[in-house]
């Protein structure tokens, strides 16, 4: 009934029929218009914040989006995290501990009045173009202008980029250029610093440098706009990526007529306390003790405000201040947000907030609160190839759920596969190797993407003697199998030593094999043959080499720095099929403030400190286990045992990234989950570069929508329940046995594991004749097979011994108490989440 008063003007009925009659025919037109059959709406959106118009009645919105990969030919060393993957050019180079732009290192290049800068070999085609995109800001010394360019080959010979003029201390800017290499493939990459007229010394700072391949009309395209919106469609076009990314961790967020969210979602002070979801009480003890929250919004737009002892400021890109608003304004060309914070409280005392309202538009609205709606693709992970021509596409189905149909996938390359060492086809510095027959059903005559631990990817083609690491083609496109060369610096194999398969499986997990005899560093190789003082060591994260394994083990080292190689396919044959999300996105009438962006994880699992209650603390060693997988840039919500818990709030003090959680009613025996933006989005994915969409331009259309897709919800869970029985059990995997352990044989089941849809691993099979001293490692579980707790079963040996089995956190599976030749294993648990 409220929708048609709203379609007849939102008029009172009158209580007799002559009056009905006469109000609907006054109505008629705009009555006809809502109870039609009409097209839906198109929409089309873009990254970042945008105001929609919505339609005569709310509407569901059904979005559908094409895939795009990009792979940064750098890899992870174009984040300039430090200098192991660099080489300083003239002048000086270091890597400082603070500042950067995409982590929280830069690299700094320091020259007197000349050249100075860092150079890196990358391996390119000649055939083909690329694009080159770097960020700069000037540095401590040197008064003058400074100008920064970035080469594409030597300073001397290469292409140079766009230069941009950058006093001391200047902000972070873009620069690109776009390039066809010329005679080697063999290329270096420089960012330079070179001083103004009687500039003694200066210097500039670095981070995210990319390169990427781009198509010859992309570059005709790019070499025809000017220098500003060349940087404008780079920035939104080619973000910084630290390997290879996808369209992935996409969210669309309408945050209804109110855009404020409840106060436990603000950067709370510490003295604050939310009573109510917009109810916050501050117990002063100070002046300007203020709590805040950033909206972002849309430039050059109308805004209104209505809440008391409340101010409202807008604020540029990196939340710089620009000017102090009233009730009503307008963005400037220059506004990213606008932040509303409770006013600059005079002295200690109690103050009392409540109800603040912020919507778009120059009248202001009543309050309400937040009714926001989103649609959150945590891991769609849409892929492309290089020109757009073939992507995965995601749709809305009939029930408004989105599927994809994938044309491309992937698959991790690690040391759970088979290998095999290819002696015959092994050369000069490197090392061939293979796994069979894998992947199944791809387009053998597309390239793939293979990604190595470095995030750098290798080359396509026969392995040569250039020191860069090949996928073969030949192998590829012909015989179905996949075939890599690994240089042996990378690997630590001498030039004449032959690798065992346990040993090819090492270097996939993480492990360089090196002679404890001689220093280790990044090109040192294994080169004795009498097989003695073999070392197996990894690079960390603080880029320090852990030495000293004399047994590498199966297992990804926790704090590696690098990861597992990936392998990008393009499929013969595309398939259709769902995807994770949560969430619908609707529209109401009017004006929709809607944002697309990437980095958005959802329900990831939090543990909260039980003596300080805080949750995403990183850098205290009391705290460590609270902090979330990534560095929160936006706190979005906490969920206990899966409903929001308001109870917590935000803060960003002695935060990892923006933003902590602290201060709840913390409660051990609960399950606590977090969704939140990533500060590191670029370590993630890249969001849509558009999303077509549409929604139910009436209410006919709206109510027909909604009951089609409730009546195929309906159907889809009957058919669920009805076939759940029929579901394909899952495969049972084989782990490598160690320690000398070996499968029982006869008539028992050999050792392996599986793990159920609903996340439950179980264990099987029988073993014997291996080491049985206490802590005797069987097998490691890869990652996503672990628990999440150490876990202990008690089984029994041959002799019925009690046999305690053990699997820890690592995937380590152990025996304690193995007293007993041979035993059976027997555990089921939940895994890692």
């Amino acid at each position: 009934m409220a929708k048609t008063d709203w379609a007849l003007n939102d008029t009172v009925l009158p209580d007799d029929m002559n009056g009905l009659g006469a109000e609907i025919n006054a109505n008629a037109d705009k009555l006809a218009d809502n109870l039609d059959g009409r097209p839906w709406e198109p929409i089309s959106l873009s990254q970042g914040v945008q105001v929609v118009q919505g339609g005569d009645a709310p509407a569901i919105l059904h979005p559908t989006m094409q895939g795009r990969t990009l792979v940064n030919l750098l890899g992870r060393a174009g984040k300039m995290e430090s200098l192991d993957d660099w080489e300083a050019g003239d002048g000086t180079a270091l890597a400082i501990a603070s500042g950067g732009l995409f982590g929280p290192n830069m690299i700094a290049v320091t020259g007197q009045g000349g050249f100075a800068g860092v150079f890196r070999t990358v391996n390119l085609d000649v055939t083909k173009d690329y694009l080159v995109v770097g960020y700069v800001s000037g540095g401590t010394l040197g008064s003058a202008n400074i100008t920064v360019g970035i080469y594409a080959g030597l300073p001397d010979d290469g292409v140079t980029t766009n230069s941009v003029p950058t006093d001391s201390g200047s902000p972070w800017q873009l620069m690109f250029g776009t390039f066809r290499p010329t005679s080697s493939n063999l290329f270096y990459i420089a960012g330079n610093a070179v001083g103004g007229a009687g500039v003694f010394e200066v210097q500039a700072n670095f981070d995210g440098f990319s390169i990427y391949e781009i198509t010859a009309a992309e570059k005709a395209y790019i070499d025809g706009l000017t220098t500003a919106e060349a940087q404008a469609y780079i920035a939104a076009n080619y973000p910084y990526v630290d390997d290879m990314k996808h369209v992935n961790a996409v969210y669309i967020e309408n945050k209804g007529k109110n855009l404020l969210p409840p106060f436990s979602e603000w950067a709370l002070h510490a003295r604050a306390v939310v009573t109510d979801a917009y109810k916050l009480t501050l117990n002063a003890n100070d002046v300007t003790q203020q709590s805040y929250i950033d909206i972002p919004c849309v430039p050059l737009q109308d805004y209104s405000f209505v809440g008391d002892d409340f101010e409202v400021y807008l604020r540029g890109r990196n939340k710089e201040y620009i000017s102090t608003v009233g009730d009503s304004f307008v963005t400037t060309e220059d506004t990213a947000f606008i932040r509303v914070s409770t006013f600059d409280n005079p002295s200690s005392g109690t103050y009392s907030f409540a109800d603040p309202m912020l919507n778009i538009g120059p009248e202001p609205l009543p309050f309400e609160p937040q009714k926001p709606s989103y649609l959150y693709l945590p891991d769609c992970n849409l892929r492309s190839n290089v020109d757009g021509s073939v992507t995965d596409r995601l749709y809305t189905d009939g029930q408004g759920k989105p599927r994809v149909m994938r044309r491309f996938r992937e698959a991790v390359l690690d040391g759970a596969l088979a290998w095999g060492f290819q002696s015959g086809a092994s050369g000069t510095g490197y090392k061939t190797v293979q796994t069979l027959n894998f992947p199944v059903g791809y387009e053998r005559s597309v390239e793939p993407n293979v990604i190595k631990f470095d995030g750098s990817k290798l080359k396509y083609g026969a392995p040569t003697t250039d020191g860069a690491d090949y996928l073969s083609a030949t192998n590829w496109s012909n015989l179905g199998n996949t075939v890599l060369s690994i240089p042996n610096s990378d690997s630590g194999w001498g030039e004449s030593y032959a690798p065992t398969v346990d040993e090819i499986k090492a270097y996939f997990w993480g492990w360089k094999l090196y002679d404890n005899t001689l220093p280790l560093s990044d090109t040192s190789t294994y080169v004795r043959t009498d097989g003695l003082e073999k070392r197996w060591a990894y690079k960390n994260k603080s880029g320090t080499w852990v030495t000293g394994r004399q047994s590498p083990g199966d297992s990804l080292p926790s704090d590696w720095i690098g990861s597992p190689y990936r392998l990008m396919y393009q499929l013969a044959q595309s398939i259709d099929e769902p995807v994770t999300y949560e969430g619908s996105l609707m529209l109401h009438e009017g004006d929709n403030q809607v944002e697309v962006g990437t980095g958005i994880v959802v329900r990831e699992a939090a543990k909260a400190s039980e003596s300080n209650k805080n949750i995403n603390i990183y850098g205290h060693p009391t705290v460590l286990s609270t902090a979330l997988n990534w560095r929160i840039d936006r706190a979005i919500t906490l969920y206990k045992d899966g409903d929001i818990d308001y109870k917590w709030a935000s803060r960003t003090d002695y935060a990892y990234g923006n933003y902590r959680y602290t201060n709840g009613d913390y409660d051990p025996s609960a399950a606590y989950s977090v969704t939140y933006l990533a500060l590191d989005a670029y370590a993630i994915g890249i969001a849509p570069q558009t999303i077509s969409a549409e929604y139910a331009p009436n209410i006919r259309e709206s109510v027909d929508s909604l009951v089609r897709e409730l009546v195929e919800a309906r159907t889809e869970t009957s058919v669920l329940q009805n076939t759940k029985a029929q579901k394909q059990q899952p495969q049972w995997i084989a782990p490598t046995l160690r320690n000398d352990w070996e499968n029982y044989g006869d008539t028992y089941a050999p050792v392996s594991y599986t793990k159920n849809d609903e996340g439950w691993v179980t264990i099987r099979g029988a073993i014997k004749g291996g080491v049985v001293t206490n802590n005797t490692v069987l097998f490691v579980l890869p990652v996503g097979y672990r628990p999440l707790n150490r876990s202990s079963f008690t089984i029994h040996g041959a002799t019925q011994t009690p046999v305690e089995l053990v699997i820890w956190e690592n995937g380590e599976v152990k025996l304690n108490y193995a007293n007993a030749t041979s035993t059976v294993l027997n555990a089921i648990f939940r895994a890692e989440q």
